[in-house]
């Protein structure tokens, strides 16, 4: 959706964050006339950027002092939030790529 080479717009976003690149997506989507990507699936994505940091810096803490966690309550609850995450953000990944080919086509890029 945005104007210029796609090249060069992935490269402005390279040191940017995810939340950011969020906020940035949504406001370049409401701006373009047609909203191609629905409002729970942004909340999605906004959500998704502090479950990045549950999974990648604590989620091990819920689970890894019980005794043999691979058998313990704690860390089965832990797979099933994550696969409730994996789930919804497969879900999500659909539609917004169908957002981006229906985009692609609009603004024939």
């Amino acid at each position: 959706m945005h104007i210029g080479d796609v090249n060069e717009n992935y490269g402005n976003l390279e040191k940017t964050t995810l939340g950011q690149v969020v906020i940035m997506l949504k406001e370049l989507d409401k701006s373009s006339g047609e909203q191609f990507i629905s409002d729970s699936d942004f909340n999605f994505l906004k959500q998704i950027t502090e479950k990045r940091n549950y999974w990648c810096h604590i989620c091990y803490r819920d689970f890894m002092y019980d005794d043999n966690f691979l058998h313990s309550e704690s860390y089965e609850k832990v797979c099933q939030k994550l696969q409730k995450d994996h789930d919804k953000l497969e879900q999500v990944y659909k539609n917004v790529e169908q957002a981006r080919l229906k985009a692609n086509r609009i603004f024939a890029r």
